[in-house]
């Protein structure tokens, strides 16, 4: 029971001492993760989706679905590339560059697909786990990237080692 009540206060004395400045960041830092978890989480679905509606239609409308999906990739990218113009957010830039890629990867998944529909039938499902795998580790370097943040921030080490140029000390001459 003490041990819950001590933490408790130790949660509120930190909550106490945040800057605004530093919540602004904490709550940046936990969305970006939010994103990149939500990411893997819809792309991953999309190309579940992708592999049923391959399974259950035939070839010609299936490439008219992968048209389709390719489009509606590029052109969010399209997008998100001029909202990053316009705020100035390297975000989004990120953002939009991944996006293209999977445009990419789905105008080639499709290509592909078509040439070998008897000998591949998970294909779709196959190549999709670079994506998840992708923003997950996107993911764990932003987590570690703020960890290091945080512990450098909370570490006075940086105040007390203070580096200072040693001074050059011309030489003299000696009077006899």
């Amino acid at each position: 029971m003490k041990i819950k009540k001590q933490k408790e206060k130790n949660k509120n004395k930190l909550k106490e001492n945040l800057t605004i400045e530093e919540t602004k960041t904490r709550k940046k830092y936990k969305i970006n993760l939010f994103v990149c978890l939500f990411f893997a989480i819809i792309i991953e679905a999309y190309f579940i989706t992708s592999n049923v509606i391959y399974a259950s239609t035939t070839t010609q409308n299936f490439d008219l679905y992968v048209k389709i999906s390719y489009m509606v990739f590029i052109f969010t990218a399209i997008v998100m590339f001029e909202v990053a113009y316009k705020k100035e957010d390297n975000n989004f830039v990120i953002n939009g560059i991944e996006i293209g890629l999977l445009g990419l990867h789905i105008l080639l998944v499709g290509k592909n697909v078509t040439l070998f529909k008897k000998s591949e039938e998970l294909y779709i499902l196959s190549t999709s786990y670079i994506w998840p795998i992708y923003y997950f580790l996107k993911a764990l370097i932003i987590y570690t990237n703020e960890n290091k943040r945080r512990l450098k921030q909370i570490s006075d080490i940086a105040e007390i080692v203070k580096e200072e140029k040693p001074t050059k000390k011309l030489a003299k001459k000696r009077k006899k």
